[in-house]
């Protein structure tokens, strides 16, 4: 599968972008509009909550989906995640067994899923959900907002307020996967992970729609707080490494080196040697993120030495109202709770 990085102008000032990317935009995102009109949903054995985003790219959907499965518990749900597995080689439908899978069978995400719930992954989300119904009683989709054919006890949309929408436009001249005032039309609700500015538009269109919208806020491990005053060498491979540099710098940390990969790229053996050297020569901590450390596990080489050898960032979502969102989810679910 062909890894990319998003482009920098998708997150620049809105409407900006090479004038003949915006017709295929507009033409991209038409199509998925009109897909949401004309392929009937289909009910699953299961009640399910999407948490899905407007945009392509990180959002902040993986840690807001395992705070949903915490709420869910306390609830009395048992929560089953179902996710594409984008990226990894198996189609599904099969549950993750974190012992047995790596990041290039089941996908980064979805192996970082599996350690707070059963997940299943399938490329036929009608199938995952059906499979599903062996390891709880309620489905929780990663992603899927866009996708029309299950039917949704409640969608969610995740935001990075730092970003809000990007410029606005639609993939591959911005980040938005549709329309913005058509995506609205499939959502119950939104959060904006550390709302700011660029949100605005978005709290406008939530009132208009008369969708409810709450506000959360990042929760860094404890492992930032080790890189403070460290000399480090961050290597990461997501759509947005800027915001990782962003906060490692506000925890203290002396940011020397950031070598960048593709979003969801497998490390290879070379590379990680390579990674190795560089930071024992220039006298640098190696710093990497969750998602990324996953891609290095499963190995017997170089890339087992990176993951022992480096600081691991971790990004947890704590929603500010949380009462009010956690009487929406069993509003949402009601009767199907067992």
């Amino acid at each position: 599968m062909t890894k990319w990085k998003t482009p920098s102008f998708w997150w620049k000032t809105p409407e900006f972008a090479p004038a003949y990317l915006k017709p295929l935009g507009m033409i991209y995102g038409h199509i998925t509009a009109l897909r949401h009109q004309l392929i009937e949903q289909k009910d699953t054995f299961l009640p399910v909550v999407c948490v899905g985003n407007f945009v392509a790219g990180g959002a902040g959907k993986t840690p807001t989906t395992i705070t949903i499965c915490a709420i869910l518990r306390g609830l009395g749900f048992k929560p089953v995640i179902l996710s594409r597995g984008y990226s990894g080689r198996l189609k599904g439908p099969v549950r993750i067994d974190p012992t047995r899978h790596s990041a290039v069978d089941v996908g980064d995400e979805a192996l970082m899923l599996a350690a707070h719930a059963p997940t299943v992954i399938a490329a036929n989300r009608i199938k995952g959900a059906e499979y599903a119904i062996s390891f709880g009683n309620v489905i929780v989709m990663d992603d899927g907002l866009q996708n029309p054919g299950i039917y949704k006890n409640l969608a969610i949309a995740v935001v990075d307020g730092a970003v809000g929408d990007g410029n606005g436009l639609c993939v591959p001249a911005g980040p938005l996967r549709a329309p913005l005032a058509a995506q609205m039309k499939w959502v119950d609700a939104i959060v904006i992970i550390d709302n700011g500015p660029r949100t605005d538009p978005l709290h406008d269109l939530a009132w208009e729609h008369d969708v409810p919208l709450f506000t959360a806020h990042s929760a860094p491990s404890p492992s930032y707080k080790a890189t403070r005053g460290q000399h480090v060498l961050l290597y990461t491979g997501l759509g947005r490494p800027d915001k990782v540099r962003h906060m490692l710098i506000r925890h203290g940390a002396i940011v020397d080196e950031m070598v960048t990969f593709p979003d969801h790229h497998i490390f290879t053996n070379a590379e990680a040697e390579n990674l190795q050297q560089f930071a024992t020569a220039k006298n640098l901590k190696l710093v990497t993120t969750a998602k990324d450390h996953v891609r290095l596990l499963g190995f017997d080489d170089a890339r087992k030495t990176l993951a022992h050898t480096s600081i691991v960032l971790d990004v947890g979502v704590n929603i500010d109202n949380t009462s009010g969102f956690t009487k929406l989810l069993g509003d949402s679910l009601g009767l199907a709770k067992n």
